[in-house]
């Protein structure tokens, strides 16, 4: 079992889930062992709290979008920084979802581990 907030763990599965299906076969297996405890700890979770397979449908959406948003900056395809200044203003946004999603998992299951961040827009709401 791993010990840390649900919210944490399915925020990670996400980005695991993603990196399985984006990343090449080589890069895969590198993390096939981490995928695959957090598949069994998502799967456990989902059983348990069915309402969370529609959060966890939205940090995997969010993750995809802020992982599509900087592909092309991280891989040199885009260079001009007014597009990448555009970017990062939509990763932030996505971000800030993101982070209300994790926040609504927190609250769901009582646990006292809001994502809080400081000097920053999500601190805003």
């Amino acid at each position: 079992m791993i010990t840390m907030p649900v919210s944490e763990i399915l925020d990670r599965y996400s980005i695991l889930s993603l990196k399985m299906e984006r990343l090449p076969e080589e890069k895969k297996k590198q993390i096939e062992s981490q995928h695959k405890t957090y598949g069994k700890e998502y799967e456990e979770l989902t059983f348990t709290f069915p309402f969370l397979i529609s959060l966890f449908e939205e940090l995997l959406e969010a993750n995809g979008a802020i992982w599509d948003l900087e592909a092309d900056i991280r891989q040199g395809n885009i260079t001009d920084f007014e597009e990448i200044g555009k970017r990062a203003v939509r990763i932030r946004d996505i971000n800030h979802k993101r982070i209300e999603v994790k926040n609504k998992i927190a609250e769901a299951l009582d646990q006292d581990s809001k994502d809080i961040k400081f000097d920053h827009r999500s601190a805003e709401q």
